[in-house]
This record gives structure tokens, sequence and C-alpha cells, in this order.
């Protein structure tokens, strides 16, 4: 009897050492992914050494825009390429619309790039057409459309053959192949702040990462989530994240000279640049950026895409990496 009493309080005490060391380990991951530009390259050396160097710097992954207008590559064939030449970080595409493809075709690209890579994949999926754009019977249906493709884009992932009814797609038993191992779904976030958006990020996605927002705003946003969380009683994690743009200067004085610039540049005053965008020296950043993870946010995708040239977002990543991130 002692000795089962003894096994049980062993076991019990493993599990909760095991549990806390998990905490620990997942605690010491650098919560920050970068959002990189490449300038319009379609050059293989220069595709190596960005991902290349965001690997060796220790950031968590590395993400692209779709870009249609703004680069040669396309953004799954531009991290096909990127898995290649790392092993560990995160290929993440942004601005991605649902809408502009058929939801299948999606699927398609999406599991060959996770198939590829290792299931390193992350898809943050645009739902800014339904925010504030014409009426609000186009943004009702632009929303409805978009939670639509997602739902289908997900399910493409776990049936080889498709049956679908919705109210924009009808698929009668297609076979697709884009049907993944359970354990190998990438993720899937939504960028936006509506409720329309909160909601497609809690039914069909793990995450919910707006871009350009202040700490304030943050925060709300946050508590909301995690609101409709509860309500939804969903427990599974969750990716609370912002994308914010990164002005980091050797110094303060030099970090606004450049956010004036910027901001000129992209037709805002500095004013509202400035209010969700980090700006300033390493001990500023590292402030701003603490603020944000004590509204809740739990991960924070850094832009570079606004620097003009490769070496100014090599120079600007290096810097984060040796300056900032030690101190978060």
């Amino acid at each position: 009897m002692w000795v089962g009493l003894f096994l049980l309080l062993f076991v019990c005490c493993w599990e909760k050492f095991l549990f806390s060391l998990s905490v620990i380990c997942i605690e010491l991951v650098t919560p920050l992914g970068v959002h990189v530009g490449f300038g319009g390259a379609d050059d293989v050396e220069v595709v190596k050494r960005i991902v290349q160097k965001v690997e060796e710097l220790g950031f968590d992954g590395v993400f692209v825009s779709e870009g249609l207008g703004d680069q040669p590559l396309d953004p799954f064939g531009l991290l096909s390429l990127a898995s290649t030449f790392t092993e560990r970080i995160a290929l993440g595409v942004v601005d991605y619309s649902l809408t502009l493809r058929h939801p299948i075709v999606t699927a398609k690209s999406v599991s060959s790039l996770q198939r590829l890579s290792d299931g390193r994949v992350v898809l943050g999926v645009d739902f800014s057409q339904s925010e504030s754009k014409g009426s609000p019977t186009y943004s009702g249906v632009m929303g409805a459309l978009e939670s639509e493709c997602l739902e289908l884009v997900k399910k493409a992932w776990r049936e080889e053959t498709l049956h679908y009814q919705g109210k924009f797609f009808k698929v009668e038993g297609m076979k697709v192949s884009s049907q993944l191992p359970e354990n190998m779904n990438p993720h899937v976030w939504v960028e936006g702040r509506t409720p329309l958006a909160v909601l497609a990020a809690v039914h069909h996605a793990s995450g919910l990462v707006p871009k350009n927002i202040s700490p304030e705003e943050a925060e709300s946003l946050t508590a909301h989530v995690k609101n409709t969380l509860k309500q939804e009683s969903r427990r599974t994690a969750f990716v609370f994240g912002v994308r914010l743009p990164l002005i980091l200067a050797a110094s303060e004085h030099r970090a606004q000279v450049l956010a004036a610039y910027y901001s000129k540049k992209l037709g805002e005053s500095l004013e509202s640049f400035k209010s969700y965008s980090l700006v300033g020296d390493a001990a500023k950043i590292t402030e701003r950026l603490t603020s944000y993870f004590e509204s809740g946010v739990n991960y924070a995708l850094l832009s570079t895409t606004h620097l003009e040239n490769l070496e100014a977002q090599l120079e600007a990543l290096a810097a984060l990496s040796r300056d900032v991130v030690p101190s978060l």
C-alpha cells in the first residue's frame, strides 16, 4: 500500500516537473517574427542571404507579403526556396487575400509548402476587405465570403475527397489531394480587428494578428478575443499577435527623423504613424515592445519592408537581435 502511494506521488510530481519544464522551454523561445521585403529581387542569393540571417539571429519566423504588384515572386514559391536554406524558422505569408483564388487552389499551395518545409507554414489571411470599405452590406458579404473561403481551405486539408455546400461554394465529391496529417495542419492567423475577423479567428484559425495598432488598442482587442474564446469554450493555444513597423536607430533623434520621413512617404501624419510603430533607440524599442506584451500580446511580428534597401533591413534586424531581444 505504502509503495503504491509512493509511486503515485512520484508520478504526480514527475508530471508537474515535466509540465513546468515545458513552460520554461516555451518562455525561452523569442516571440518575435520578422516581416521582410525583397525589394523586387528575384535572385536566389538574395533570398538565401535574408532568410539565413533571420534564422541565424534567432528570430521565430520570416514572413513575406503576398504583394501581387510589388514583387516578381509568388510568396509560396519564394518560401519554398527559403525552406531549402533554413531548418528551424517558421515560413509565413501575410496579407494573403482568400477571395482572389478558389479555396481549393489556396489549400493545395499551402499544403505543398507545408510538406516541403516539414511543417513550418503560417498562413496570414487578410480580412481587411470586410473592414470599413463600402457599405455595411458590402462589408458583411465580404466577411462572410472570407470566412467561407477559410472554412473550405481547412476542410481540404482534412479530407481527401471534398463534399461542401456553402453560400458561395459548392463542391461535390472532388478529389483534391491536399489532405495533411492531423499533426501537420498549418497555422492560420487572421489579420483584422472587426467582430467578423475575431469570430473567424476563433472558429477557424490559431491566432489573430492585426497590423498597425497601438498598445491600448491591442489591450482592448485581446480582452475581447479572450472573452470570445471563453464563450466559445475554446481551450487550445491561441496567438494574440501584432504586426508593427520597426524603425530602430542608434539615437532617438535619428529614429525620429526617419519616422518623419517614412510617415510622409506613406501619406500619414507623424503622430498617427508613431501611434502604432516601434520608433526609437534600443531602449525605447524595448520599452515599447514590453508595453505590447503587457497588454496581452504574445507574439510580435516586426516589419522592415518600409526600409529602402536590403542592407538597411539586415542592419535593423541585427541591431534588434543584439540590443533589444536580450532585454525582453
